[in-house]
């Protein structure tokens, strides 16, 4: 999956963002989706969680969690 800048489908085609979605958390509901997760860290480190991914450090997504 490649990122893209959803704002002007927002100005323009309002609908068609909430579609993707839709389809993005459907595919991953049925397993077809599988992120690849290099770090879970908890909430109050988030500046470190930036770090990796601004240094590129982090070979997958930086997931950030709640608690233990």
């Amino acid at each position: 999956m490649i990122g893209l800048y959803w704002g002007a489908y927002r100005r323009r085609e309002p609908e068609r963002p909430r579609a993707s979605f839709d389809q993005l958390f459907r595919r991953y509901g049925e397993n077809k989706l599988k992120p690849h997760v290099s770090h879970r860290l908890d909430l109050a480190e988030a500046g470190r969680a930036l770090d990796l991914l601004k240094q590129r450090k982090s070979t997958g997504k930086a997931v950030l969690t709640m608690g233990a």
